[in-house]
C-alpha cells in the first residue's frame, strides 16, 4: 500500500504548488495539509473554470 500513500501524496504535492503559484493558497498556510486531494482537486477545478 505504500506506493498507493505516495502516488496520492505527490499529486496532493502538485496540486498545492499549482494552488500557491496561482496565489488561492499562501505558502506558509497549514490548511492544506488538513485538505483532502478530493477538496484539492475541487478548488483547483473550480480557479481553472474561473479563469476561462
Amino acid at each position: 500500500m505504500p506506493v498507493l500513500r505516495d502516488a496520492v501524496e505527490q499529486q496532493r504535492a502538485f496540486i498545492i504548488k499549482k494552488l500557491i503559484k496561482a496565489g488561492i493558497f499562501k505558502q506558509a498556510e497549514l490548511d492544506t495539509r488538513t485538505l483532502t486531494l478530493t477538496d484539492l482537486l475541487s478548488i483547483y477545478e473550480k480557479h481553472l473554470s474561473r479563469k476561462e
